[in-house]
């Protein structure tokens, strides 16, 4: 069969209801879109969700590893000897202190 075959046969009614329902189609997906591509989102993102997850569990485990105390090189063990240097110089200071004040009253 040839176009011109085709299209003798197609009456103007039925090309009328094939513009109208590509018409209806094409509005359809226009409107439609928004929801389209939002789903389509969602898919990728369910894709993408075990290497997410399996990034995440690795972040978590570094962290976890910088929180607890593991023989000196932590962040935690960082901040006990630091705080123990600090309640060292504040008892240095103390005693400073005490011995300024034994100085003025003997200078006085």
């Amino acid at each position: 069969m040839t176009w011109q075959q085709f299209w003798e046969t197609v009456s103007v009614a039925q090309a009328a209801l094939w513009v109208a329902a590509i018409g209806l189609a094409i509005a359809f997906i226009i409107k439609m879109w928004p929801f389209i591509r939002k789903f389509f989102d969602i898919v990728d993102a369910l894709i993408a969700l075990p290497e997410y997850m399996e990034a995440t569990r690795r972040d978590i485990s570094e962290i976890r590893h910088e929180v607890q105390y593991n023989n000196g090189s932590s962040v935690k063990d960082a901040v006990g000897r630091i705080e123990d240097a600090v309640q060292d110089l504040s008892e240095t200071d103390v005693e400073l202190q005490n011995k300024i004040e034994k100085l003025v009253v003997l200078l006085d």
